[in-house]
């Protein structure tokens, strides 16, 4: 007989369950909502088909549309904050995320020029982080460094004093146009000793961001 107990498919099945509790929705309002079959809802809730990113994307964006905040990482793998009530702030801030799509194709100028390989739900992740922030910085991870793999995307808030960084990874902007992650080894104003993965070496930076917001490749 199937047993789908403690299958991958079975568990996001359940992270789905919860967040579909958190808006108060039966599978059949949120058929209405997404769009996707009441059956497919089935099938993923009990771990018969396994949900898979396009479909967590979707399913994130139309809990958006109802103030649900849930990211595609934490139904997927559960590795990020459990999805939350949004307040009007943050609505409004998806709203125009979501509906505004300001897409590099579609003739719209994008608000900040993101890099290429950002998932749809990451990009508006981004960009809401950026929203709510002053000074900022954010880069796309291209080789694995420190605990960040390939296809990562990192953020963070720049600081005024990056010498209580020292030993931990941080963005730092070389100049007006390129940011890069590192480890921060030693800071002297805006000369800095840093691992970029093959070695230690010198760099100057205009500023200096600490992460704290991460998101990983699901690819």
């Amino acid at each position: 007989m199937w047993n789908a107990a403690s299958t991958p498919g079975r568990i996001k099945g359940k992270r789905l369950q919860m967040v579909r509790a958190l808006a108060g929705l039966t599978r059949q309002q949120m058929q209405d909502i997404t769009g996707v079959p009441l059956s497919t809802i089935n099938s993923w809730e009990i771990g018969r088909v396994e949900l898979n990113d396009k479909s967590a994307n979707r399913y994130c964006t139309a809990l958006r549309k109802i103030g649900i905040y849930c990211t595609s990482e934490w139904l997927l793998t559960g590795n990020d904050i459990p999805p939350r009530l949004m307040n009007s702030m943050e609505k409004s801030i998806f709203a125009t995320l979501d509906d505004g799509k300001r897409d590099h194709d579609d003739g719209v100028k994008p608000i900040v020029e993101l890099p290429s390989g950002l998932s749809e739900d990451m990009r508006r992740e981004l960009m809401f982080f950026l929203s709510l922030h002053d000074k900022t910085l954010f880069h796309f991870i291209t080789q694995d460094i420190a605990s960040y793999k390939k296809g990562d995307c990192v953020a963070g808030i720049i600081v005024q004093n990056p010498a209580i960084l020292i030993n931990q990874p941080v963005i730092f902007q070389v100049d007006e146009h390129t940011n890069a992650v590192g480890v921060l080894l030693e800071y002297a104003h805006e000369s800095c000793l840093a691992s970029f993965g093959d070695g230690a070496s010198h760099v100057k930076a205009l500023n200096i961001a600490k992460i704290v917001w991460h998101r990983a490749s699901i690819n």
